[in-house]
C-alpha cells in the first residue's frame, strides 16, 4: 500500500546550466498548509551527463537510479518556482 502521509515532488529546470544541474525533491505532509515548511528537501546531483541530454527522460532515469519513480506527468511549474521548470509527483520505487 502506498504511503500517503508525505507527498513528494521532483522539480527540474527546463533549461540546463553548464554545471550544477539537480533534481530537487521536496516532501510535505499530506495535510500541510501551503505555507508550512516541507518535511524534508533533497537535491539529487545530475553529475556528468551532457547538457544536451538534459530533460524529463534523463530526470526519470536519475530518479530511478535513486530509488524513486514518477507518479504522473511532468507539469510546468514556472509560476510556482519563479524560473522555467518542470515538476512531477514521485514515489519511492
Amino acid at each position: 500500500m502506498k504511503d500517503t502521509s508525505l507527498l513528494i515532488t521532483a522539480t527540474i529546470a527546463m533549461h540546463p546550466s553548464a554545471c550544477d544541474n539537480t533534481i530537487d525533491l521536496t516532501a510535505v505532509g499530506a495535510d500541510n498548509h501551503p505555507n508550512d515548511p516541507p518535511a524534508w528537501e533533497q537535491e539529487i546531483p545530475v553529475g556528468d551527463h551532457p547538457t544536451p541530454a538534459w530533460g524529463q527522460q534523463l530526470a526519470d532515469e536519475i530518479l530511478a537510479a535513486n530509488s524513486y519513480r514518477r507518479d504522473g506527468q511532468w507539469w510546468c511549474s514556472t509560476d510556482l518556482t519563479g524560473y522555467p521548470s518542470w515538476t512531477a509527483d514521485v514515489v519511492p520505487a
